[in-house]
Formats: C-alpha cells, structure tokens, sequence
C-alpha cells in the first residue's frame, strides 16, 4: 500500500471525529468540559477537507490538483475574576497534493502557536454596563467586516500578530477596537519543507508593525451600524524575508443596515489607501512607489418573510488596479490580512479572485430549511478593473493592454448540515468556472475555458 493511500486511509478515519471552530467564545459555557474544574477551559476542533480541481487557472498552469487539508486546533484557558490566560495550538498539514500544487503557507503550517496571550477584563468602565478587555500577546484579530483583517475561517492557516489589543463595548453595544502588532510570518517558505509538512516556527521579522483602530456605531436610527476605521501596515525587509516595504495607511466606512425577515437589508464598504509601496517583493526591486488604492462593496439583500429564511442579494466589489505601469505609482488595492472566501468563493488549491484589480457583480441566494442545514448558491461576473494590470490571483498578465478585461464567470453552490449542533457539521461545496477570453489569449497553450472545484469537508468541535 502506497505511503499516500495510507494517509488518506488514516484521515478519512479521523473524519469519523472532525472540526472547524474559531476558538474566541473559548470561555463560553457549552465549551466547558463537564469534568473539568470552573477555572480551567479547554476548546478544540478538527477539520478534514478533500479538495479537487480538474484544471489550472493559474499561469503557466498544466493539469489537475487535489488535496486534503488537515486542521487540529487546541486551546487551554485559566480564568480568574479579571485575568485570562489562554494558548492555542494548531497543526495545519496538506497531503495528496499533486505535482505542482501551489503549495503556500496559506495551507501548510505544522505545530504552531497560534495565541498565547493574558486577558485583563474589566465590566463598568467609563459606564454603568461598559465592558473593556486588554489582551497582550500572540493573537488572532478580527476588525469590521474581515475584509482586511480576519481570523481565517474556510483557509487551512491563520493570520497571527504579536502585540496588544484593547476593546471597550458600551452597553448599547457600540465597540472600540485598538491594537499595535507585529506580524508573525509563517514557516517553512521552502517548497520541499511545505510539501514534506516540515516543522518550523513562526515568528515576527521585527522590521513589520500593523496598527489599526476601529469604531463601531450600533445605536443608530432603524438599526444601522456605522463603522469607521484606520490601518497602518509599515514594514521593511529583513534577512529572511523579503517584502513589498509597504508603509501603508488604509481607512474605510462601513454602513449596514442588519438582516431582517420581510426587509431590505444593505452594507455599504469603502476603504482608500495611500502610501508607498514596491511593484513586487524580489530583492532587485529597490523603488518606492507612490500608493493610492480603493476598494468598495456594496450588497443589497431581501429576507423572505418565511420559514426557510431565504435571503436574495445583489452583490458588487470593484478594487482598482495599476493603470501604468511605468508612471511610478501603484494603484492595486491591497487586501493586507483579510479574507475572500465569503465574498469570491472556495480558496485552498482554488481561490482565482482576491480584491486586486478587480470589477464584479453577482446575485446570492441562500436559505435555512431548518436550524441545522444551510444552502448557498451564487452568480458572478468578473472583469479586470484595469486593462493594464494582471488578473491578479492567477498571475497572467497583460502589460500591452492586448486581451479584454473579462475573466470569466463563476457558479457556486455550498451546503452546511449540522449533523451534531455545536459538535459535528458537515459542508459541500463546489464552484464552476467559465474563463473569459483574457487568459486563453494570454496563454493559449495552457488556459482552459471550463474549470471545476469541489470540496467535502468534515468538522469535530468539543
């Protein structure tokens, strides 16, 4: 029996017992080990998922991929009436995977510390019901709508920083968010290390510093929140990696107005960057670009007043790109450390869209048939939101303006069953992409017009 076969062998049976929690509501009740003394908490999960992909977008892409993506997650919390002590554990390994998979430390990241921090929590600050909390540490960081900055939920690592994070929430439910961090780079970079699931730890450059503070309105007429906020990303390269040196500063608005049955609901996103930045991290690029960017969502959804909850939204992102290339400016927006996967679909050995250079539309539909299944269906159209910049995510470019700006068109479809509510769920998933003629004029002899992805994952949370 082949080394491969048996591995898969080992993980289809640890999927007997799987996860995929977020390990923040660490020390809520019903994650309490029954057994276990009041102040002591422990939170884990696993999670395997089997991916495939018939044929690459990528470029210079040849053939299929598969993989499967292991996630164990592990946290241990000591509480007292004002201190939390808590780490985190987490073991992200890809097997399977094919020659020339993309292989990233998005998806390999053996045996790591993903938090350790001490908590201080503090209730009737400021006011009467005002609840602050300081953690100092290694962490994870959520901020607005996680499109520049989030925990990863679907992707198989996660964005850690070192530093401290304060947060104060009123009683009406406004919160402010404050933080001053240093990024903690992932390991191993080395191809052959990351196939192998080679164990190296991560750790901060020193030569990178991520700030940001963030205001969120929830008392607001008919429901709405407002949310405002400002990110600092400055970062030089050291010896062991090489960076873009960039010294960014990144500010947006939110305005939502929340869900509801038999209502409209909207968001609104707009963020705009300025600042300095390089074309690429190669240690022969040694210019400094000037740096304006914009990025905006807008998505506006209905709630059928019935008891499926079907919700239809209409959804559209455009994130500029670079215009010349030659003009010593840099206008690809830049997503710094948040997610895509709930806006453009799966990512993993997947993933062909990120919010660079990008101009899309698509229609959403999902709906509830009962508190423990949940379906999705989506459409999107994707352009290219700059004629003379890349499709970012697949690595094709088009410096002579010589291809048009459509990308393709995209089909995906997800369904989640708790099978065991807040212990064992299940998820399907598959997305149909139809490329455009951009990357079959740029790369005739390897782009392919029809690609197909699916996944089945398998999640234990105790």
């Amino acid at each position: 029996m082949s080394i491969k076969l048996t591995y898969l062998f080992a993980l289809v049976f640890l999927a007997s017992f799987h996860l995929s929690g977020n390990g923040a509501s660490l020390f809520d009740k019903e994650n309490q080990v029954e057994s276990m003394p009041s102040w002591l908490y422990v939170s884990g999960s696993q999670r395997i998922r089997y991916e495939s992909l018939n044929k690459q977008f990528r470029s210079q892409g040849q053939g299929g991929d598969q993989q499967v993506a292991l996630r164990t997650l592990l946290a241990i919390g000591i509480k007292s009436s004002d201190f939390n002590f808590v780490i985190e554990a987490g073991d992200s390994r890809a097997f399977l995977d094919d020659n020339g998979s993309p292989l990233s430390t998005s998806m390999v990241n053996p045996v790591e510390l993903i938090q350790t921090y001490l908590m201080w929590e503090h209730q009737n600050l400021f006011e009467k019901d005002g609840h602050s909390s300081l953690r100092v540490g290694r962490l994870t960081l959520d901020v607005g709508s996680r499109r520049l900055v989030a925990r990863s939920k679907f992707r198989n690592t996660m964005n850690t920083f070192s530093g401290a994070e304060w947060k104060y929430e009123t009683k009406q439910g406004n919160e402010l968010q404050m933080f001053y961090t240093l990024p903690v780079n992932r390991a191993p970079a080395d191809t052959s290390d990351l196939k192998n699931n080679h164990i190296e730890y991560d750790r901060p450059s020193g030569r990178a510093h991520f700030w940001g503070v963030s205001y969120t309105d929830k008392s607001l007429i008919q429901s709405h929140e407002l949310t405002i906020f400002t990110l600092g990303l400055h970062e030089n390269d050291s010896k062991k990696t090489a960076t873009s040196n960039r010294d960014l500063i990144t500010t947006g608005i939110v305005v939502k107005k929340p869900r509801k049955a038999g209502h409209f609901d909207y968001l609104m996103e707009s963020v705009y960057q300025f600042g300095e930045s390089r074309k690429s991290k190669k240690a022969t690029d040694k210019v400094d670009l000037e740096h304006f960017a914009h990025f905006h969502h807008v998505e506006i959804g209905f709630s059928v007043p019935v008891s499926y909850a079907p919700r239809v939204a209409l959804e559209y992102d455009y994130a500029s790109g670079d215009s010349n290339g030659n003009d010593g400016r840099n206008e690809r927006f830049d997503s710094l450390f948040g997610a895509r996967r709930f806006d453009y679909g799966p990512t993993g050995i997947y993933g062909p869209f990120k919010r660079s250079n990008l101009n899309s539309i698509g229609l959403r539909i999902t709906a509830r048939p009962s508190r423990f299944t949940e379906f999705m269906s989506s459409y999107r159209g994707f352009w290219r939101a700059s004629k003379s910049d890349a499709w970012v995510a697949s690595g094709i470019s088009d410096v002579a303006n010589a291809a048009p700006r459509f990308l393709g068109q995209q089909l995906e479809v997800r369904m989640r069953w708790k099978i065991v509510p807040r212990t064992l769920h299940l998820e399907l998933g598959s997305a149909y992409l139809r490329a455009g003629k951009f990357s079959r004029i740029m790369e005739p002899k390897t782009s392919n017009k029809n690609i197909y992805y699916g996944y089945a994952q398998v999640s234990y949370m105790y």
